[in-house]
């Protein structure tokens, strides 16, 4: 809002709106005012100076997130005391985000139309039953199709048909479970829906299909909005990336150029979390979810199936072996095995794997398994890459005859793996068990009936069919293994399926061990199938024991006692401090009872898992005697080079893109940063200690971060970005190309003339900044030989650079710590590894932005947009509640209460300092003489120190709450102690002086106003220069502080004095009585023993952590008993004496400080009170009050007489009062 102020720059009296925004709307009038004069007097634009020039030096700020309001905070505060500081605000567009959202639009759009027109979540469910019911009636589709027969028993077809018949219900009047607030819920999570919160309109939001109109439309609103918030953004500077701007797609194939000269670039293959959607590696800020989640990787052991009885029997004769795949991390433990664990209803599959073998596992891990097994083949056969996958749909197969009896179901569903993303049907044959089957089979969703003609109810389930032997099962891929992405499923099974199956599993004591029921396994975690080791997992210990005591539970499952009861624990590792059965001996010492004690045994995994690892020694097999950590890998790899186990990887948990899709972990064959590496990572240990982090915890992420990180994938196959310079069929991926992009600042405004997108070239073209130039610029290299540069120019960009780099100050989350962040140490130190004067001086992490103490959701409603919160509560007001919202790691919270208040207080600041400031005022005129004066003066000096404290540690809370709450707090007592005589002028002038710079960081409309406006200063506040102020004298600041905490302790004394005694019987009642006078007695030190206990108590206290060393009341107990005055004392005596004042001022060091365990306090207590005393009997309203010592004569014997009155004490005085009957109240006329 633009407004333009009265003559004279005087802002009109403060007039409430309509609905109350007068106020705000004010302050509206006084931020449009004051950016007018930034914006004209360009006070945010700087360069560097040339030869000769007499700038300060230079700050660079850097801005991300959350982060940018505390780097506007924080380059505010380094302008003001003078610096040449550059803020620059650049945009950063690489990766998938954008690309990710503009597909969705237009899948969106050519699914549900434009405008869309999406169905409420009521109508999304009818029509997934209805879609269910379709795709269990429909046949196949393609000729080149088989099916796998499963056979229904009877009760299975009744069942099939009732579920038929609920399929037979008009879609029009399904009932959902949802309620009615959710169903209404539309199309929130749409990408329609999100850019319709955004502001935009039906008819500009199918543009945003395009990829490109997102970078054209969003950051001129970002800087529009920084504008407005008052952001002292040097916006000649700005840029956004991707190869859209030319210049600096020019820098980071620059950048990289030079990372690969140095040899800290290579190409491998490696396991990377990936994209089946987007066909590429997913790194974190490509993910929707599971951000920092790497690769997990385990050996799968492969537990050859000796029968296949039950169902399993479909597979027998017709295939090769049948594994059950066992996910471990603990190949070592093999030798322990007593038996395999299955989820009973846990839903599994035989697939297609190597050399015509069958796998046994989850949907889940024969997925992931895909696009690692064929891979590993290939490359351990031939060395070459993998090829793609062709996209060609799943098969199904028939299944055993065995197996034919009363019916099958045929079911058609569409395969969404495919490679373009298309919808293929896939047709099987499912079995629904019946009452003999073993176990209750799932009966409801996927069964038959038949499929109907569009717009007509199903109709009736048909007959049952039979049919000839089915032929012998072919593999689709026999010589390259699975298909990558399409696992090739030949018969779905349940855990229930599996128990009790015989197995042979590697390196087992026993030739033969069984399938059995566990009921906590995670099927999201790797293959479903877990080998027992119950010697050292206690898991597997209390399962296995749970068992063999409960005949019931083995009942329940079908389990028989010859597959359990033979099978003892088997010693196979040593574990000091727990034997040879570390398990076993845990469960008893924490007296876990059953598989369900989840806690403890959580607990006792924690006790033996780490230290069996580490200091565990093997005592079986031909590694006995050899530590653990020692054998772990020789294991693993005999059981990978036998060919009885694979490697087996999946995210660490789980990953979303932001497609969409559940990422899985995938082989791939790409450009990677050899982060880790011993020399690089030893020169980023080196920067990391010199670098300024602001806090201990973000230092120790920062080292464990470096202390894991390896191989970083930098490549990608599509999205937005700048392609590798020397491999353009890959793109370069958004954490790599923005981790040096600061030195682009420098002289961004240079190459690109003010244009964020570098389209209007100047005198400097795209193709002028060659390797050689930018070598030139920012490695101090030689002058280019050939370039169209003037070499003046060149100078002038080598001259920015060398002025402002290295940047002194980066904000950003806390969360890229594992990543950004580091990865910028790393080509920091790499890139200018011979200039260390180049690296990196500072980096603060901060939280996450909360709105009144929840997260930020559209979904919810809890949700303001920059421009909202500045039209709502103006931009100074905005920013008081955002320094007010926390600093330090922690999750700020913006409370829209404070923005209110900040509101209020602000313009009823800005009323008195005009009335103070009026001719006609009334103040008193002439130097600080009294008390108060000396005081208030000295409280302003303290603010300025305390104040450039905060604001040169990050610590704009408390920098605040200096400048705002304790300053005017400071201002307000002042008031009231001056009384009568009235407040001294230059001091109050120097007040709002003081106020308005300190707040300057925070608040720079309203402090401008009253710089420019009310004060009649020249130039601009923003660079008007830190206050100057005196030391502050803290020994004044206590002594005034106890006269403040003296009178609320005095009139809690009045209180108690005129408290009217009960009335007895039937006595008259007491009279009302009056404090016309007090006697206050102070103590200039303590007793002799009390001396003992707080120089005791001072040796015992830790400051920085506001405690008490544990032995605190063993030293104080003894220091007191060698003081005179314990002398004989028994020990409980002495206790009883010396405890309770130890414990009060063990309790006021805590709370307010290390002083009150001084001996003597560093002032005249008498004189300071004497001082005050006018205006503590003001405060009172008491006419006479007297002050005394403790060691003046008669002084003992009046302290005699009080009654429940403690001891005085130094800071502590004790007071005597006398009182009258008060004159009874004459009532009115």
């Amino acid at each position: 809002m633009a407004a333009t102020p009265p003559a004279g720059g005087a802002v009109p009296e403060v007039k409430e709106a309509a609905k109350g925004t007068g106020r705000r709307d004010l302050l509206l009038q006084i931020q449009a005012e004051s950016q007018q004069k930034w914006e004209q007097g360009k006070v945010f634009e700087v360069n560097a100076p040339l030869p000769g020039g007499s700038y300060s030096p230079g700050f660079q700020w850097h801005p991300f997130l959350f982060g940018v309001i505390q780097l506007e905070f924080a380059s505010a505060y380094q302008r003001l005391c003078g610096k040449n500081v550059l803020f620059p605000q650049g945009f950063h567009c690489t990766g998938m985000p954008i690309k990710a959202c503009a597909d969705k639009l237009t899948r969106e759009l050519e699914k549900f139309g434009c405008p869309p027109v999406f169905p409420t979540e009521e109508e999304q469910d009818s029509s997934k039953a209805y879609a269910a019911g379709l795709h269990q009636q429909a046949g196949p589709t393609s000729g080149q199709e088989k099916s796998i027969q499963i056979p229904l028993s009877s009760h299975a077809l009744q069942a099939a048909s009732a579920a038929a018949d609920a399929l037979n219900k008009d879609p029009t009047k399904f009932s959902s479970k949802k309620s009615k607030s959710t169903a209404k819920k539309g199309t929130a999570a749409t990408q329609w829906g999100i850019l319709q919160q955004s502001g935009l309109k039906d008819d500009e939001i199918p543009e945003f299909c395009d990829p490109q109109h997102w970078l054209q439309y969003f950051p001129p609103k970002a800087m529009r909005d920084m504008r407005a918030m008052g952001c002292g953004v040097d916006w000649r500077r700005s840029f956004i990336t991707t190869d859209l701007n030319p210049y600096y797609d020019s820098f980071v194939q620059w950048q990289f150029w030079t990372l690969y000269k140095q040899g800290k670039i290579t190409k491998d293959k490696r396991f990377a979390v990936f994209s089946p959607i987007d066909d590429q590696p997913c790194a974190d800020h490509d993910r929707a979810s599971g951000e920092g989640a790497g690769p997990q990787e385990y050996v799968a052991v492969k537990m050859e199936a000796m029968q296949l009885n039950g169902k399993l029997s479909a597979l027998s004769a017709r295939l090769g072996k049948v594994f059950l795949l066992a996910a471990t991390l603990r190949p070592e433990t093999m030798a322990g095995q007593t038996n395999a664990w299955v989820l009973p209803e846990g839903a599994y599959g035989a697939y297609e794997g190597l050399d015509e073998e069958v796998y046994i596992c989850t949907e889940r891990a024969a997925h992931n398994l895909s696009y690692q097994v064929r891979a590993r083949r290939r490359r351990r056969a031939h060395g070459t890459r993998p090829g793609r996958s062709s996209g060609a749909r799943h098969r199904a197969h028939r299944a055993h005859p065995a197996h034919q009896s009363a019916g099958s179901v045929r079911v058609v569903r569409p395969d969404t793996r495919g490679a373009a993303g298309g919808s293929h049907p896939r047709v099987c044959r499912r079995r629904v068990l019946g009452e003999g089957a073993r176990g209750a089979g799932r009966v409801g969703a996927g069964l038959p009936g038949t499929a109907p003609a569009l717009g007509r109810r199903p109709q009736a389930l048909p007959a049952p069919r039979t049919h000839p032997p089915p032929p012998a099962y072919t593999f689709s891929n026999p010589e390259k293994g699975p298909v990558r992405g399409k696992p090739q499923c030949i018969l779905q099974l349940t855990g229930q399926d599996l128990i009790g199956i015989p197995l042979r599993s590697p390196r087992c004591a026993h030739e033969r061990i069984h399938a059995l029921p566990l009921l906590t396994i995670l099927m999201n975690k790797g293959t479903g199938i877990v080998t027992s080791v119950p010697s050292d997992s206690p898991d597997d210990y209390a399962a296995l024991c749970d068992l063999k005591r409960k005949p019931k539970l083995r009942e329940k499952y079908g389990v028989c006692d010859e597959w359990v009861m033979p099978f003892e624990v088997i010693p196979i590792i040593e574990i000091p401090g727990f034997g040879t059965t570390a398990a076993v001996r845990v469960c008893e010492d924490l007296k876990i009872q059953s598989q369900n004690d989840t806690a403890k045994l959580a607990e006792a995994k924690g006790m033996v898992y780490l230290k069996g690892f580490t200091d565990g020694v093997l005592i079986v097999g031909p590694y006995a005697g050899r530590k653990v950590s020692e054998a772990k890998p020789l294991i693993k790899e005999e059981l990978l080079s036998e060919g009885l186990a694979l490697l087996y990887s999946e995210p660490e948990r789980q990953v979303i893109s932001r497609s969409g899709d559940e990422c899985v972990v995938a082989l791939t064959d790409q450009w990677y940063m050899a982060y880790g590496e011993e020399v690089w990572q030893a020169l980023t240990r080196e920067a990391l200690a010199g670098l300024e982090v602001y806090s201990d915890d973000s230092r120790a992420q920062f080292s464990h971060c470096l202390g894991w990180l390896q191989q970083w994938a930098c490549s990608r196959s599509f999205g937005l970005g700048t392609r590798l310079p020397w491999d353009p069929q890959f793109l370069i991926e958004s954490l790599s190309d923005s981790t040096v992009y600061m030195a682009y600042y420098t002289v961004a405004h240079i190459l690109q003339g003010g244009d964020m997108y570098g389209s209007a070239h100047g005198q400097v073209k795209p193709e002028d900044m060659t390797l050689e130039v930018w070598n030139y610029v920012l490695l101090g290299g030689a002058l280019p030989g050939k370039t169209a540069l003037p070499e003046p120019l060149l100078q002038r960009m080598r001259a920015e650079f060398e002025y402002w780099y290295p940047f002194d100050l980066r904000v950003s989350g806390k969360d890229l710590i594992q990543n950004h962040l580091s990865f910028s140490l790393y080509n920091h130190t790499a890139i200018w590894e011979h200039d260390r004067s180049k690296w990196p001086k500072s980096l603060r992490c901060n939280g996450h932005l909360l709105l009144n103490s929840d997260k930020m959701s559209k979904s919810t409603g809890n949700f303001k947009t920059l421009t909202e919160a500045i039209q709502e509560y103006s931009a100074d007001a905005m920013r008081w509640a955002l320094a007010d919202a926390g600093d330090g790691m922690d999750d700020a919270n913006f409370e829209t209460t404070t923005a209110n208040a900040a509101i209020l207080r602000m313009t009823r600041e800005l009323v008195w300092t005009e009335e103070m400031l009026a001719p006609g005022a009334g103040l008193r005129e002439g130097g600080a003489v009294t008390i108060h004066d000396r005081v208030f003066e000295n409280e302003m000096n303290l603010a300025i120190s305390a104040a450039k404290t905060a604001y040169d540690g990050l610590l704009f809370r408390e920098a605040l709450k200096i400048a705002a709450y304790d300053l005017q707090g400071a201002r307000d007592v002042y008031r009231v102690a001056c009384g009568p005589e009235g407040v001294n002028r230059s001091l109050v002038t120097r007040f709002i002086e003081v106020s308005a710079l300190i707040m300057t960081p925070i608040t720079p409309h309203m402090s401008e106003h009253i710089w420019s406006n009310l004060l009649k200063r020249t130039g601009g506040v923003v660079t008007a220069g830190w206050p100057v102020g005196s030391a502050p004298d803290m020994v004044l600041h206590r002594a005034a502080a106890y006269a403040e905490s003296l009178i609320p302790h005095l009139r809690k004394g009045i209180s108690k004095a005129e408290l009217i005694p009960k009335k007895k019987g039937n006595a008259e009642a007491p009279p009302t009585l009056k404090v016309v006078h007090g006697s206050i007695y102070i103590a200039e030190r303590y007793l002799s023993w009390q001396d003992c206990v707080l120089a005791a108590l001072a040796t015992r206290f830790d400051a920085a952590t506001s405690k008490f060393a544990a032995d605190s009341v063993a030293c104080v107990l003894e220091a007191a008993a060698v003081d005179p005055a314990c002398a004989g004392l028994t020990e409980k005596a002495l206790k009883q004496m010396v405890l309770p004042f130890m414990k009060a001022k063990q309790e006021e060091a805590i709370s307010t400080g290390p002083q009150v365990l001084d001996i003597k306090l560093p002032f005249d207590e008498r004189m300071v009170v004497s001082d005050m005393l006018p205006y503590i009997k003001r405060s009172l309203c008491l006419d006479s009050l007297s002050v005394h010592l403790t060691t003046e004569e008669g002084a003992a014997a009046a302290l005699a007489t009080l009654v429940g009155v403690p001891a005085a004490s130094p800071g502590v005085p004790a007071v005597a009062w006398r009182t009258e009957a008060a004159a009874p109240k004459v009532a009115a006329q």
